[in-house]
């Protein structure tokens, strides 16, 4: 018989990440999940979708987030967003700007069930944001953002921050607090999935990602409730680790097979998942393997294997910058 993870565990976690569909439109050159992953096309069934929902509900997670691939490509989006809501959690999804999210967008029953959506974009230079995630890239995620800005959906800007994006950053910061956007979030590139083929020059020094964390301390926003935030991704000397996602059980990953993992880090390799979903359940499949064999070795983060050295801070320990002001009630 199989252990079965206690909702207790759960108590940390307050968003479940659910990758519904493999299928994608694009294939962006520092994506963390791999060819193997994206050619599977897999597709997460309804029926799956709903007992993780249900799931969720009695673990007392407040948020659903949709990914993939291409979420907006699950043919059963508007019912995964349906089946969402009607459990009074939130739904959020994360997109590269695809049409076929632009269409989805235009249906009353998909707009008014996001409570929030994320859109990737690098980089205001459109001839780079296409180099690094293919032709039209720049364009979409533009275009998104301006309908996701008309339809009153709050919406973040997603960052992967390569080398070469980097000079830009200050100048889309501005464009994302000027368009609307709630957060900007900057994450250091990925040597998971695609992304492990990209050159050494693509990745930042820790003294330039250190310039980044200094200018997202520094900003100053004006636009209510607009913020931004940065993984630390190297910690200076003497700093700790903030807590650890597999100790504390503060992320879970579903890939569309029901394979579940604690921590995103590892989600490129099937052979570290140690839990999935079986009959409504979070189940230990192998408890002496992958991540609970990571537990089990060292104090969680701290014997990643997949840290790339010595000083390398945790993916979830981020910088937030100062919150824009919330206006003052009229009388107050």
């Amino acid at each position: 018989m199989v252990p079965v993870i206690p909702l207790e565990q759960a108590s940390h976690l307050d968003s479940v990440d659910l990758y519904i569909t493999a299928t994608c439109n694009r294939r962006c050159s520092y994506c963390f999940l791999d060819e193997a992953f994206l050619d599977s096309r897999e597709t997460m069934p309804l029926p799956r979708v709903v007992e993780i929902l249900d799931w969720s509900v009695r673990a007392g997670v407040r948020e659903i987030t949709l990914l993939g691939g291409e979420p907006a490509l699950h043919p059963r989006l508007p019912e995964i967003l349906a089946e969402i809501t009607v459990r009074g959690l939130e739904a959020r999804l994360v997109t590269n700007g695809s049409a076929r999210f632009r269409a989805l967008l235009r249906e009353p029953r998909v707009r008014d069930a996001l409570s929030r959506v994320a859109v990737s974009l690098d980089t205001i230079d459109a001839d780079l944001q296409d180099r690094l995630r293919g032709r039209g890239a720049h364009r979409d995620a533009t275009a998104t953002i301006v309908a996701l800005r008309d339809a009153g959906v709050p919406f973040d800007v997603n960052v992967t921050g390569v080398a070469e994006a980097l000079p830009g950053l200050s100048a889309l910061i501005d464009y994302a607090e000027t368009a609307g956007c709630r957060r900007v979030n900057i994450h250091w590139p990925s040597r998971m999935g695609l992304g492990a083929d990209l050159p050494e020059s693509a990745f930042p020094s820790a003294e330039q990602w250190r310039d980044v964390v200094a200018l997202v301390e520094r900003v100053r926003p004006c636009a209510p409730g607009f913020f931004v935030e940065v993984e630390r991704a190297f910690l200076n000397p003497g700093e700790q680790l903030r807590g650890c996602a597999l100790e504390l059980m503060t992320n879970l990953q579903v890939m569309p097979s029901g394979r579940a993992y604690r921590c995103g880090a590892l989600a490129d390799e099937p052979e570290m998942s140690a839990l999935a979903f079986l009959r409504g359940d979070l189940v230990v499949t192998r408890s002496a393997a992958g991540e609970e064999a990571v537990r089990a070795a060292a104090a969680g983060c701290l014997g990643c294997p997949l840290s790339p050295g010595a000083g390398q801070a945790c993916i979830y320990d981020k910088i937030v910058s100062v919150v824009g002001p919330v206006p003052s009630r009229a009388g107050a």
